[in-house]
């Protein structure tokens, strides 16, 4: 791989997981503006902030149990 692709994907990659820690981490930091602003109780907004680490944790259970049962087949077939 020539050198200048592997700082393009470094980039690339780097600007997705920022992107991703934002887009799972912002949320908690409007939880006074949903409070106060939107009417919402306490426990409403932290549902709200929590819903995408939630979602972040059933889909990694879910590729887990996908991976188990297609992923490490084709490895052992593979050897």
């Amino acid at each position: 791989m020539n050198v200048r692709h592997r700082w393009l994907q470094l980039g690339v990659t780097s600007a997705l997981l920022a992107s991703a820690t934002i887009g799972t981490n912002a949320p908690s930091l409007l939880i006074s503006f949903f409070h106060l602003e939107l009417g919402l109780s306490l426990v409403e907004s932290g549902w709200i902030a929590a819903a995408p680490l939630i979602g972040v944790a059933v889909s990694l259970i879910a590729w887990g149990a996908i991976v188990d049962r297609w992923g490490s087949a084709a490895r052992s077939r593979s050897v």
